[in-house]
């Protein structure tokens, strides 16, 4: 609401953020909010376009998981790991 109040007064507001929502059935909802402000039929507006990014959260928490347990293998390894180009020089 902030952001909406701010926009419709010529405030400078965030355009585009993450907020949750809750949906009729209890259910939280991850949502994107991209909005600027306009003139509609000669006042100012809000006109705004809402995303769900459910999917997007459970990539990114999906990724995190990968990446977290690649490093726990690599640190956890006993032997010891080389990383080559295909000439096999050393990367660092």
């Amino acid at each position: 609401m902030d952001n909406y109040e701010k926009r419709l007064s010529g405030e400078r507001a965030e355009d585009a953020y993450e907020i949750q929502i809750v949906s009729r059935t209890n259910q939280t909802i991850p949502i994107e909010i991209r909005a600027t402000a306009i003139e509609y039929e000669g006042r100012r507006a809000d006109m705004a376009v809402i995303r769900d990014i459910t999917a997007h959260k459970k990539f990114e928490e999906a990724l995190k998981l990968s990446e977290q347990n690649f490093h726990n293998s690599l640190n956890g390894s006993p032997m010891g790991i080389l990383i080559t180009d295909i000439d096999l020089k050393l990367c660092m």
